[in-house]
This record gives structure tokens, sequence and C-alpha cells, in this order.
């Protein structure tokens, strides 16, 4: 029976013991359980490691990443050429997170550690641009950059811990979106944006509202020509509620997007710009009490400002947005299962798919239900979609970051990493 960093035979009354040992106390040193068991007089013998907890294979179409069933989703983009970058985070102690460049049909090309200097390395944002360069930002206060061949350019120690999110920009300069402000000198809490330039070296930073506010960033993307978009929520007194402001670099000039706003609005997610056009998910708290609700509304943008299309979300509680080859978006959403939703330009859903996973059955007939959670979906240039997020055996402590491919018109790449 194989558990942690050994495998220990035992007699039939003290099975149930050990695994609730292992599974109630988290402990990363496994010999502490033979121990317990030989003062009890019920060990028959040690034996050499396995790679630890084993549940049923995923789905068809469906490939896990972990290191025995303790990792989770870091990030998912997806290269011009079509080949995907995936990070997973590791949950055990120090352990580095790992970053993969996968080519478009599933196989591994490389993996890099990315170790933090924490007691666990864990991937907050994964981003791209056209040189192929890949960005990463961790929990650790550190900022990565590798080459395309997965080999580290730099790396940085920034000065706070309150990053979300990096981009990569057309002309190899990196942003980043700060979460949070120094509240504690002039309590406020303002996002910031700051530049790197291609050295990793800060050239800029500014704060998307120069007045009394408590604003954080959701998401950020390239616009294409030097500048950027964010996009997040706001308590400022004259506007509270979504927060949609295109930045220049250079200039620093702000423009805010004439979103109508309420003040239970956040922008969640923002797809990248073609063409000029972007899509956004909206979401809007209505009612109070045991009234509250919530919904989600589609909007598609241009980059002057203009507002093309609006309508109510119809899918899944959405999670990210991404364009898709034939001009429509992909949309990655959770309900009771992990859904892909496949929509036009103008966001009306064309199809869904439905991803679940057979609870697991552990020792002595346990049953533990799979939780999916899907976190971001991007498009591949043939028109494929590739989606994941982390999967979590609830109860067992097993998690795994997965991924899968769909084809175009919604049916499962069963050939994907296989």
């Amino acid at each position: 029976m194989e558990r942690g960093k050994c495998t220990v035979k035992v007699n039939g009354s003290l099975l149930f013991l050990m695994e609730r040992v292992r599974i109630f106390s988290h402990m990363r040193n496994a010999l502490v359980i033979p121990a317990l068991l030989l003062v009890l007089g019920a060990c028959d013998s040690v034996e050499p490691a396995g790679p630890g907890p084993a549940p049923m294979p995923a789905p068809s179409g469906m490939i896990t990443f972990g290191t025995a069933g303790k990792d989770t989703y870091g990030g998912l983009a997806v290269t011009q050429s079509g080949e995907i970058l995936f990070a997973h985070n590791p949950t055990g102690w120090n352990q580095a997170a790992q970053c993969l460049k996968i080519g478009a049909g599933g196989a591994v090309l490389w993996t890099t550690p990315i170790v933090g200097s924490y007691s666990s390395a864990s991937v907050l944002s994964l981003a791209t641009g056209p040189d192929g360069k890949i960005l990463l930002l961790t929990n650790s206060d550190k900022i990565l950059q590798l080459a395309p061949s997965g080999d580290t350019l730099w790396t940085r120690k920034m000065e706070t811990a309150h990053y979300r999110q990096a981009i990569q920009l057309h002309d190899g300069l990196c942003v980043l979106s700060y979460g949070g402000g120094d509240w504690w000198v002039d309590t406020t809490f303002r996002a910031s944006l700051l530049c790197y330039d291609r050295a990793g070296d800060r050239t800029w930073r500014t704060a998307l509202l120069p007045f009394h506010s408590w604003t954080t960033i959701s998401c950020l993307i390239d616009v294409g020509d030097g500048t950027v978009l964010a996009g997040g929520e706001t308590s400022a007194a004259d506007s509270p509620g979504a927060l949609l402001v295109r930045l220049n670099p250079v200039t620093h000039q702000k423009t805010a997007f004439p979103i109508v706003n309420g003040e239970r609005m956040e922008v969640i997610s923002m797809s990248e710009v073609r063409n000029g056009e972007f899509g956004i998910l909206l979401k809007e708290g209505t009612g109070t009490g045991s009234q509250y609700a919530v919904r989600y509304i589609f909007m598609r943008w241009s980059v002057d400002g203009t507002l093309l299309h609006e309508r109510l979300y119809g899918g899944r509680t959405p999670s990210s947005i991404a364009w898709t080859p034939d001009g429509g978006f992909a949309i990655a959403g959770n309900d009771a299962s992990a859904v892909l939703t496949k929509t036009d330009g103008n966001g009306v859903v064309q199809w869904e798919y439905t991803l679940s996973r057979p609870p697991w059955t552990g020792p002595h007939d346990a049953v533990f239900p799979y939780t999916i959670t899907a976190l971001r979906a991007v498009a591949q240039p043939d028109g494929g979609i590739v989606w994941g997020g982390t999967t979590d055996a609830f109860g067992s402590g097993l998690t795994d970051a997965w991924l899968m491919r769909l084809h175009a018109n919604g049916s499962v790449d069963s050939s994907f990493g296989r």
C-alpha cells in the first residue's frame, strides 16, 4: 500500500489508522507513519517509495500534472504558432513550480522548474509575446523572463507582494499590474501599473486613478500599439464599480471607457485585442440580503472606447474569455462541473462542453467526489481550444492541474497528450 515516501505493509486491523494519519495530518516526512506502526507492533515491512496515491485515470482527452497528486493550476497561454505554455504549482513543502512548453499535439517539449524564495514557488501569471519569450510572475515577489527554449533570461525581485498579473508587450517591454497601494501610508488602495524594459529594469510606475479610491486590477492586455488596457473595479466616489482604462506608457495618459456602472460591478476577464476589438466579461451584483444575485454581461469594445455589442451572458459562471480564429469567443466557466462555452462574435452561445470526472474510490471504499475548476481557455491557430484548471478529489487531499483540447466543433481531441 503506497503512501507518501514509503510503501508500508500492515495488518488489516491498522489500515484504517494509517490512511487517516496520511490524509489528515499532511505530514511531509512519511517515515513518521512506519515508525508509529512499528511501535504498535503491526508493521511487516517497509519498501522503497512509489510515486504516491494513484486516483483513477482522468477522462479521455484530459492530461493531468502533479507530484503525488499535489499540484494546482498556475497559468496557460498559447504561442503564435499554436504551442501551449502551461504552469502548475506544488502544494507540498519546499517544491518548485513547473513551466512547460507543449506541442500542438500535447507532447511536452521542455520543462523549466521555477524556484521561489518562500517554502514553495507558485506561478501567479504566465504570458507570452510575439517574440515567443515567456513572462512569469510568482508568489515569491519575483518576475522571470524565459527564452522560447525555456532558458531563464533574467529574474527580478519585486519590492512588494501585491502583484497580480504580468503581460509581455509587442516591443519586448513587460507591464505588471500592482494589486494594491500604500494604504498604510495614504489610506488608499490604488492599483498601479509598472513597466520593465528588455533587461528587466523598471522604467516607470503609475497609479490608474490619481484620486482617493480603492482600486483593484483583475485583467491586463496589450493593445498592440504601445498602450495597455486594464480592467477591474474601483470604489471611486465619482464612478464606483467596473474599471476599464487604456494607458499610454510613454505619456501616462489614461482614458476611461464609458461603462454604465453600478457599485457592485467588476471586469473579470478580457480577451486579447484583434483587429482593434476585444471582448470582456462583466460581473454585476443585484438585489440585497436574501435577494442578492449575480449576473454576467458580455461586451465587445473597440480600442478607441466604442461599445460595439452588449448582451446578458447566458452561459455558466465565467472565468476567462479568448478570441477564436472564426471571430467568436471561447469562455471557460464553472457550474457543478467545468464548462467550455463557444460563442459567436456577439456572445451568442454556439455550443458548450461540460467536463466532469467520476468520484475516486480510495482505500476502504471511501468515495471522494471530484471538483473540476476551469480557469482559462486559449485558442490555437487551427481553431482548436485548449483549456485548463485544477481538479480536486474533495476530502482526500489530492489535487492535479489539468489540460484538455477540443476541436473547433466542440468534440474532444482524444489524441491530445497521448
